[in-house]
């Protein structure tokens, strides 16, 4: 295997003084927080999607409303308006 030598100062200075399992360590951690940044790079994606779907459909909804005439929360059925 051909390493450079800048490359074999790199990891001397990144590990030096670290026995084998500290290395290890070090390098399960980092390859955990790889994962996790995917992980919330993918969930940031789907949240993004989410309210882009809600957006859409709260402005179908207004539309519709719009187009059709919007009901009046104060909405009484006339039967309930003259029974009381």
């Amino acid at each position: 295997m051909d390493v450079s030598k800048h490359t074999i100062y790199a990891w001397q200075s990144k590990y030096e003084g670290m026995d084998v399992s500290e290395a290890q360590e070090v390098k399960q951690l980092r390859d955990k927080n790889t994962r996790l940044k995917k992980l919330v790079g993918d969930l940031s994606f789907d949240k993004d999607m989410l309210q882009s779907v809600i957006r859409k459909h709260s402005l179908g909804s207004q539309r519709r409303e719009r187009k059709c005439g919007a009901w009046s929360t104060s909405f009484v059925p006339a039967s309930a308006a003259s029974a009381g």
